[in-house]
């Protein structure tokens, strides 16, 4: 760390405790007493030790036991600054957003955070999650304006490009379009009252054919908790057959660490089948997660006519 660095930290740490003299003092001679001069000295000390550990331990930095109360910005925690934990704070009566981090890894944990998006046209959300990664979202109590009408867009929003987060342990209660948006394919939401994504569900999920052996393009099964414990699957051929054609169905299941697993099940003929327990028991791995269910098809003729649709439910 630069001297220059070591110097920000003493002087936030001095700073801090001056402040607190401030509060305490009841006469202007006070500031400048001996008990004065050793709070200062010892914020000062901690400012430095906190920079060893911040150096050399990666100590994270806090957002912690604030209060934000109608103000225009709830708390934003910008790219630049990882590894940085909000913790136990109170956010209220904001125009915009209540918490905003883009940052890769820390924890956004324990706070209130409600009657957000109060600007006109609103549209902003409670806790947004922007660029980020790795970053624990739990714990929350997030709602509507406290007048029953909701405001924030979603609760918990996840952006584009965010991903290889965890949203677990929130109590959504009242929003416009949504208790939360998970978009990472490795982001994991569970346990969120509110907002239950135990169980998922698919109907009708259509399947491109190829020709000549090879498969057509997979499409994804997910669910909304990001994770399939134990799923259920129904193919149907239909359409028609050709004379001495075979489409066959590849099942993979793609686990948390990227590693894959797959079956087949194949069809001379229009129909349904359900994946027995055997099939299940060879998708499914110890100590892995699978993340989502990738369906491919294809027929051994150079053209066709058959069609393949999944249904697939189960625990999440």
């Amino acid at each position: 760390m630069l001297f220059p660095q070591i110097l920000h930290f003493i002087g936030m740490g001095a700073l801090g405790a001056f402040l607190a003299v401030l509060v305490w003092a009841k006469e202007v001679k006070e500031l400048y007493s001996f008990d004065s001069l050793k709070s200062v000295c010892i914020g000062a000390i901690v400012g430095y030790l906190y920079s060893l550990l911040y150096e050399n331990y990666s100590f994270p930095d806090l957002i912690i036991g604030n209060t934000v109360y109608d103000c225009v910005l709830g708390i934003g925690v910008a790219p630049a600054c990882n590894h940085v934990d909000v913790i136990g704070n109170v956010v209220r009566r904001i125009q915009r957003y209540g918490i905003l981090v883009a940052t890769w890894g820390g924890m956004i944990v324990g706070n209130y955070v409600r009657a957000v998006s109060l600007a006109s046209g609103g549209g902003y959300n409670a806790i947004e999650i922007a660029s980020s990664s790795h970053v624990v979202v739990g714990n929350h109590v997030l709602g509507d304006n406290e007048a029953g009408s909701p405001m924030a867009n979603y609760l918990i929003y996840e952006q584009d490009d965010a991903d290889w987060n965890v949203i677990t342990n929130n109590r959504l209660q009242i929003w416009v379009t949504g208790g939360v948006r998970k978009v990472g394919p490795n982001t994991i939401a569970k346990n969120n009252a509110g907002y239950f994504t135990e169980n998922f569900k698919v109907t009708g999920v259509s399947v491109s054919v190829g020709t000549g052996g090879a498969y057509g393009s997979a499409v994804n099964i997910t669910s909304l908790s990001g994770v399939i414990t134990y799923p259920r699957v129904k193919i149907t051929w239909g359409g028609t057959f050709g004379s001495g054609e075979t489409v066959t169905v590849q099942i993979t299941a793609v686990y948390t660490d990227s590693s894959t697993v797959s079956i087949t099940k194949s069809a001379t003929a229009t129909g349904s089948t359900w994946l027995t327990d055997d099939d299940i028991e060879a998708l499914i791995a110890q100590g892995k997660d699978i993340t989502r269910l990738q369906v491919s098809a294809s027929s051994n003729l150079s053209s066709t006519s058959v069609t393949v649709t999944v249904d697939a439910y189960g625990k999440a």
